[in-house]
């Protein structure tokens, strides 16, 4: 099930450049001008110079995207150059570097270069900033979905296997911030492994035992909630989604407990659907039902955190909530009309069967909300209309509290990872209202992503809450140059940088 993309992180000063290359090949970010993305004291140096010369001499455009490999018989600089272009030098920014050298590592895959030097383009003092999208470029964009590959095709994707960063600083910190980025990069990539697995490979059974051998080796310790122990939390809606399967509802607990005593406590809360045909109410678009494994993205962020959280060592307690259920067609099925409890002591009326996944969250965001934490973060591939709005490369951020939401956006813009702000709008709360039930699971047809937020809005109440409904940067639905088609582990780093800068 783990494809890991294992990667030698060395460091070398920039003034080793000009006597002896550190690696027989360089990879160097160009902008459009012409002239290379470089960081003090390269920036200026007779090292730009010969950079710029060949840049013009291969008659680089450096647009967003283009790698181009080059020869070269200047002194101070090694045999062979990756030309990597970012585009407008105006419009650089942390995710034109990243899906760069991410492209650069696809196209360098195979084994003919096992060991590469790369020139950061970003950073000047910040370290992390530095040496974050190179890292995260290398190991997102080697990662290949390898469980059902042959070995052959495994060995033609092999990775580089060392990287050298030049770039200047205390070589301990620059080890420490590369071992979190690799852990979060690392777990990104377990994200997408989880994700990416068949509906028949990890239905919630197999996906809590997957989960449960995961946790022991990373220090996290598991919990799995079957259906006695998921009933006797109330959580009616989770045991009503996962009624319709010949296999049963789990709900998995993980928790990381920092070294130092902590009076902070932080629950992430993933949806787990590990297959969604949409129930009595079909998908409205056959074609879409072949994605639906995917429907466990959430899920798969929030378990990869929380694996990565005793490498990472946020100082803060962190718990994440995961409810697992497959959302299928039987006789036992859910039926629109059904009214149901809920953990929150609301009742639902069902008016949709394919709006299962706020039904599950609803559930395990109540059980969160009892563990009386600072705040509550969950994730979930949840509404199509959401992507409509933002498009396919940004989440939507729902937030009932204006620091939290700060903080959740400012770990977005550090990670990479694309959000945007929408409204908890009241206006639009009485279309949850039934007239059977305290509340019904869809309101009209537009503005659904809102609809929602504001119905798991009342399984948190007045506890800080974010929402992110990450439906459209979970999976690409075709490959790109930078990352092969699939889960994409959105998410994870976002996460990761949030509990980082919790003191």
């Amino acid at each position: 099930m783990i494809n890991p993309v294992e990667i030698a992180w060395e460091f070398s000063s920039p003034a080793t450049l000009e006597d002896e290359a550190p690696a027989p090949v360089l990879l160097v970010g160009i902008c459009d001008d012409g002239k290379p993305a470089l960081i003090a004291p390269l920036e200026g140096s007779e090292t730009e110079t010969k950079i710029a010369a060949l840049v013009q001499a291969a008659g680089f455009e450096a647009k967003r995207g283009q790698v181009q490999i080059v020869t070269s018989n200047a002194d101070g600089l090694p045999g062979t150059l990756v030309l990597v272009g970012l585009g407008k030098r105006d419009r650089l920014d942390r995710l034109a570097v990243e899906r760069g050298f991410a492209q650069a590592a696809r196209k360098l895959r195979g084994g003919e270069f096992p060991a590469v030097a790369a020139l950061p383009a970003l950073g000047g003092e910040d370290l992390a900033e530095a040496i974050g999208p190179i890292i995260d470029g290398f190991v997102l964009g080697g990662y290949q979905c390898a469980t059902y590959l042959p070995e052959s095709r495994i060995k033609e994707a092999k990775p580089v296997e060392k990287v050298v960063i030049i770039v200047q600083g205390e070589i301990d910190e620059l080890q420490r911030l590369a071992g979190i980025a690799q852990a979060l990069a690392d777990g990104a990539n377990l994200a997408r492994d989880l994700t990416n697995a068949p509906g028949a490979d990890l239905t919630p059974p197999t996906f809590a035992e997957e989960v449960a051998k995961l946790a022991g080796p990373a220090g996290v310790q598991a919990e799995v909630w079957k259906v006695k122990r998921i009933a006797a939390h109330d959580m009616h809606l989770l045991l009503a989604v996962g009624q319709g399967s010949a296999e049963e509802p789990r709900v998995v607990k993980l928790s990381y407990k920092p070294e130092q005593r902590t009076s902070k406590t932080v629950v992430l809360v993933g949806k787990g659907i590990t297959f969604d045909t949409g129930g009595i109410d079909l998908k409205r678009n056959p074609e879409s039902i072949v994605g639906m494994k995917g429907d466990k993205g959430g899920a798969a962020a929030v378990i990869a955190t929380l694996l990565a959280c005793t490498k990472i060592k946020p100082a803060c307690k962190v718990i994440g909530i995961i409810p697992m259920a497959e959302n299928s067609i039987s006789n036992k099925a859910i039926k629109p009309g059904d009214v149901f409890p809920s953990a929150s002591g609301k009742s639902v009326e069902v008016a949709d069967t394919d709006a299962e996944g706020r039904l599950i969250l609803a559930d395990a965001l109540a059980y969160a909300r009892s563990l009386e934490p600072d705040c509550i973060i969950d994730l979930a591939t949840l509404t199509g209309s959401c992507m409509v709005g933002l498009g396919p490369q940004v989440a939507g951020l729902f937030c009932n509290d204006d620091g939290l939401a700060e903080s959740v956006l400012m770990a977005s813009d550090i990670a990479g990872e694309r959000l945007w702000p929408l409204p908890l709008e009241i206006l639009y709360r009485p279309e949850l209202e039934s007239e059977v039930a305290d509340l019904r699971n869809i309101g009209e047809r537009y503005g659904d992503a809102i609809h929602a937020a504001l119905f798991l809005h009342e399984a948190v109440g007045d506890t800080p809450w974010a929402h992110l409904d990450i439906a459209g940067p979970a999976w690409l639905d075709s490959a790109s140059a930078s990352y092969p088609e699939g889960a994409t582990g959105y998410g994870v780093r976002l996460l990761g940088n949030f509990l980082l800068g919790i003191e």
